[in-house]
């Protein structure tokens, strides 16, 4: 997926000279006159000096300029900040005089797709782009198409789905019949088979690397012991993401010193800094990836990459681009370990780190193989094949059920994946009664009600919508329910209009993301989850450790941290009323819940404690123990989720 700027780039230094970047793009694709956008504060007469050239027929600034406006009243026009990307809100005004290409000094992720529109109506087919293989000339019509794909994805609306719009029934079919093991497997089939081409691509790349052992051999780095950079693609609120923060903090727990982070995106979408703000509490760098393009080129010491990233930009340029881009930030830092996160990132990072030699790569993957959801591409199985052919690659899941999915759609032996199941640190994790009469009173739910809970975002594959029907049924038999969904996600509305139809809106609370979760859990007499795929699901953990009764589908990983019958349930079947009936007994069996309530935290820290979880990932990097320590200097340097 691609790479967003932040709201925050449009500050950063001008490039040395951008009229010789001009007359550089125009010479190496031999390009006419052309219109000249630039999505960053630039000086006055930077901007002058572009108005200047003959084969400028105009600008696009970064903002608003008032006096050049009425001084090149046809030639001067400005982006309309504000909006997200990815839902295609950003804006430009072109001048008035444009010319067929336009010259872009951002990356193509900027441009939005109403941006697009704009630059067609206009007359403008082409933009130029400066990629990490030099200038780069895309048709809008397909940056248009690319971005609507965009668009759909992070709405988490597939587009076979999209097509079956109106076909309610057969697109929720479709989507659970990859639990069937027949059509699962045919399903994986067509997969392999998508992933072909690229599958050829990385198989060359893999057969560079073991030539010479980095597919760049003249790089010669020296790798800084000991130090460790995490990978992922943001810090958005969810179950990867929280992992990836407890690991981190775990690993300076243990005395790890130079341990850092690294997002591909930032703040420009709600939440994807959710948990940096505990990160920055552990004095732990986190930081975004960077896409400067300046120590990138055809002569550098990077130029087998370059090779290799050129057949990518046409048809995967996100994944070129993401590549070059970690290959220059693993250059700079010289860890001895990757750990990257989650499946777009573990295939960019991961090749990355092989192309420069790290010496160790960690990949960690959740849940269910990707086929199995809207953010599957189809470069992810022969990437993943590509990387499983190196020695110093290892694959992990957080579950038996994901560990096992993974190797039947790869086809590889399950024990090429080692299974290291969530940790969290429970210390301190009880709220006070305060706390619990405080989250009561600050989200309007009245005392004396129980509460039947959960926490997840409301995606697809969290099944929002059979958790609301459950919730109907328990709201019939029980009056005194209330009902408390903490999260947030695009399924919302369509949440929201379930519960109203069914006639609970009254009493289904939806406060949004909360960085203490703690109270909301405490508050919980029961925990329902409902999800139809899960690697191993945090909350169920979570609530567990604070001696909440649990309900749940039996999905992936979660029958693994369920003691079923004892600190919970686990529900076989996708019923409302089945599922309402487990939670109905639980809230009409007072003992047997206060005997749930008391094996809960026992059970949880006994299996899922932090520093299980520590041990086992030092033991993935080949760091034979704690008191490994980097050299001084050499680096920079409660609960949530689902």
């Amino acid at each position: 997926m691609d790479m967003e700027p932040s709201e925050t780039q449009m500050e950063r230094p001008v490039p040395d000279d951008l009229v010789g970047e001009v007359r550089d793009a125009r010479a190496e694709l031999g390009l006419g006159r052309v219109t000249v956008a630039v999505p960053y504060a630039i000086p006055e007469k930077s901007a002058e000096a572009l108005l200047a050239l003959q084969e400028v027929a105009g600008i696009v600034l970064a903002n608003e300029n008032s006096a050049l406006a009425l001084r090149f009243p046809k030639r001067v026009g400005w982006l309309q900040t504000g909006g997200r990307l990815h839902r295609g809100q950003r804006q430009w005004h072109l001048p008035e005089k444009t010319a067929p290409t336009l010259l872009f000094f951002g990356t193509r992720s900027q441009i939005s797709f109403f941006m697009g529109l704009a630059a067609l109506r206009h007359g403008v087919f082409w933009v130029v782009l400066k990629t990490l293989v030099g200038w780069a000339r895309r048709p809008i019509p397909i940056l248009v198409g690319q971005r609507l794909m965009l668009a759909a994805v992070m709405n988490s609306i597939g587009l076979w789905r999209h097509v079956l719009l109106y076909f309610t029934v057969l697109r929720r079919t479709a989507h659970a019949a990859t639990r069937i093991p027949v059509i699962g497997r045919v399903v994986s089939l067509a997969s392999r088979r998508l992933g072909s081409r690229t599958g050829k691509k990385f198989n060359k790349i893999v057969s560079s690397l073991t030539e010479d052992g980095t597919a760049t051999g003249d790089i010669g780095a020296s790798f800084v012991p000991s130090r460790i950079v995490l990978a992922n693609s943001a810090l958005a609120w969810g179950g990867a993401e929280r992992q990836l923060v407890n690991t981190a903090v775990g690993l300076t727990g243990e005395g790890l010193s130079d341990v850092s982070v690294l997002c591909e995106r930032g703040n420009e979408v709600l939440d994807h800094d959710f948990f940096r703000w505990r990160l920055e509490e552990a004095a732990i760098d986190v930081s975004k990836l960077q896409h400067e393009t300046k120590e990138f080129n055809p002569d550098s010491r990077l130029s087998r990459l370059y090779e290799f990233l050129r057949p990518f930009q046409w048809w995967a340029p996100g994944l070129a681009d993401g590549i070059g881009y970690y290959a220059l930030e693993f250059l700079r830092r010289r860890p001895e370990v990757v750990h990257a996160w989650q499946d777009g990132t573990c295939i960019k990072a991961g090749l990355a780190a092989a192309f420069v030699g790290v010496p160790k790569i960690v990949l960690s993957t959740r849940n269910l193989a990707p086929y199995r959801f809207n953010y599957h591409l189809p470069y992810m199985r022969s990437g993943y094949r590509a990387l499983l052919a190196l020695p110093n690659v290892t694959l992990l899941n957080n579950s038996e059920a994901g560990a096992a999915d993974y190797a039947e759609w790869l086809d590889v032996p399950v024990e090429r994946l080692r299974v290291i199941h969530n940790g969290s640190d429970f210390t301190g994790l009880g709220p006070t009664p305060r706390e619990i009469s405080d989250f009561r009173r600050q989200h309007g739910i009245p005392d004396g009600t129980r509460i039947v809970g959960s926490v997840f975002r409301f995606y697809n594959e969290k099944d929002p919508l059979l958790w609301v029907r459950t919730a109907a049924r328990i709201a019939r038999a029980r009056p005194d329910v209330i009902f408390l969904l903490v999260g947030t996600g695009p399924m919302q509305a369509k949440l929201m209009k379930l519960a109203d139809r069914l006639g609970i809106a009254d009493r289904l609370f939806l406060p949004g993301t909360e960085k203490n979760i703690a109270p909301a859990y405490a508050a919980m007499d029961v925990l329902l989850l409902t999800s139809r795929f899960e690697g191993l699901p945090n909350v169920v953990i979570e609530a567990q450790a604070l001696g909440v009764p649990v309900v749940a589908t039996d999905a992936g990983g979660t029958r693994d941290a369920v003691l079923d019958g004892h600190t919970g349930w686990i529900e076989a079947k996708r019923n409302p009323s089945r599922l309402a009936a487990r939670v109905l007994f639980v809230l009409d069996n007072p003992d047997w819940a206060a005997k749930a309530r008391q094996r809960g935290p026992a059970f949880i820290r006994e299996r899922f404690g932090i520093g299980r979880m520590i041990a086992e990932t030092l033991d993935a990097y080949g760091l034979d123990t704690p008191d490994r320590r980097a050299p001084p200097g050499s680096g920079p340097g409660q609960a949530t989720g689902d």
